[in-house]
């Protein structure tokens, strides 16, 4: 059974992709299986949700084979990210990280708390993964959808391991820049 996360991870992507196929009227987000968000209200921007609709976003640097650019809402909302937390350890699902790292091993998963405040009644949180070489890994946004607090957790994990160097976090809310974070892989 040491190969359940991959089967599961496996079955999720082919789902995903099915449903992409069968919504071909609809622009697809890149889906990267191996991101993971959670908060109670926080859920994956869709596709299909108006708060997608806007202009490109232009993306620094080139992207990792399949990953397109996504759309962003651009309506401007009363919402910042107030502070930013990483771990090697956390669990999505819970919304919890563990001890604070900013250097992470070849093999690790990184996790991200993102803690955001304002007065909008729902906002999309932006979330790009960049590499060495300004290669984005991963660029996705999630629905938060109260006003005041959030703590959303965000992480991204690379099978084939990552390379060493130093990688960035480019957060945005509804495509305005809030803070970038950086972390090393040694």
């Amino acid at each position: 059974m040491a190969n359940r996360p991959l089967l599961r991870a496996t079955l999720v992507l082919a789902v995903v992709l099915c449903a992409a196929s069968a919504c071909q009227k609809q622009a697809a987000a890149p889906v990267d299986p191996t991101a993971r968000v959670a908060h109670p209200g926080a859920s994956p921007v869709a596709p299909s949700q108006p708060r997608m609709a806007g202009p490109s976003h232009d993306g620094s640097g080139p992207r990792a084979p399949g990953l397109a650019k996504p759309q962003r809402d651009t309506t401007p909302v009363d919402a910042t990210v107030t502070a930013v937390r990483l771990s090697s350890h956390g669990d999505a699902d819970a919304g919890t990280i563990g001890p604070l790292a900013s250097t992470f091993g070849r093999s690790d998963t990184v996790y991200a708390q993102v803690d955001t405040s304002g007065s909008a009644a729902s906002y999309s949180l932006y979330a790009r993964w960049i590499a060495p070489g300004n290669l984005v890994l991963s660029d996705y946004g999630l629905h938060v959808g109260h006003p005041g607090t959030a703590h959303t957790v965000i992480s991204l994990s690379k099978p084939d391991g990552w390379l060493p160097g130093a990688y960035r976090i480019e957060l945005a809310i509804n495509g305005k820049p809030q803070r970038t974070v950086v972390f090393q892989v040694r």
